[in-house]
């Protein structure tokens, strides 16, 4: 068998959107990235999806990610998540997330490893580790970080979304972010919110070796009005 043929397909550089085509150094370099949110954003069923579905998208980065740690408080769930399995339905947050790590382990033991831990760290941002912080409860203590901070700030209201550098943020744009708590339906911003999030995630991974990959352009985007 190839080479190639050994390849997941989103590992494979001649795959349509493969992020190994524009980010090269991904498949040498395995990284580890910190989910953080708070207590006030993880209570609303949009912060629960949010978390969710941005922790099931990593979980399935098979041979690119070692480590998906996820800080936030264990709490019931606000409304019912995607289930994996006909098993009984999780009741809280941690136990949806462990399932989902369960349903997504890759059987060749290449898939990352979930670490649950109970709060959310004030400030973001270990060595080596590329940092999602969902919501707006910690916007104001990452806002102003240093540039060189592999930190991405993604949060989603009713009908817009936002996924911010927060070395871009000023006080205004704090004012301006979507909130998880707004009034209106769970919508497709969040869903659209979590491999925006990811993609950005994915761009500061392919720097983590030196020598391989690309500087990205780090820049504010907003979606919606």
């Amino acid at each position: 068998m190839s080479y190639r043929e050994h390849l997941d397909r989103h590992l494979d550089p001649d795959a349509a959107g493969s992020p190994v085509r524009l980010l090269p150094g991904l498949l040498a370099a395995p990284g580890h990235v910190t989910v953080i949110i708070g207590y006030q954003d993880v209570t609303t069923p949009r912060g629960q999806l949010l978390t969710w579905a941005t922790v099931n998208l990593l979980l399935r980065c098979y041979g690119v990610l070692t480590t998906v740690t996820v800080h936030c408080p264990d709490v019931a769930l606000a409304a019912p998540l995607p289930r994996e399995s006909a098993g009984s339905a999780p009741r809280t947050l941690h136990q949806a997330l462990a399932a989902l790590a369960t349903a997504t382990a890759d059987p060749h033991g290449r898939g990352p490893r979930l670490v649950i831990q109970p709060g959310g760290p004030a400030r973001p941002g270990a060595a080596g580790t590329v940092t999602l912080v969902l919501g707006t409860q910690y916007a104001s203590v990452v806002a102003g970080s240093p540039p060189g901070d592999a930190t991405w700030l993604v949060t989603a209201g009713a009908w817009k979304l936002s996924i911010a550098s927060p070395a871009a943020l000023t006080r205004a744009h704090l004012m301006r972010l979507p909130r998880l708590d707004e009034d209106g339906p769970v919508s497709v911003a969040v869903w659209l919110a979590s491999p925006l999030g990811c993609a950005e995630a994915f761009k500061n991974i392919g720097q983590l070796k030196k020598g391989r990959g690309r500087r990205s352009r780090r820049s504010r985007s907003t979606c919606g009005h």
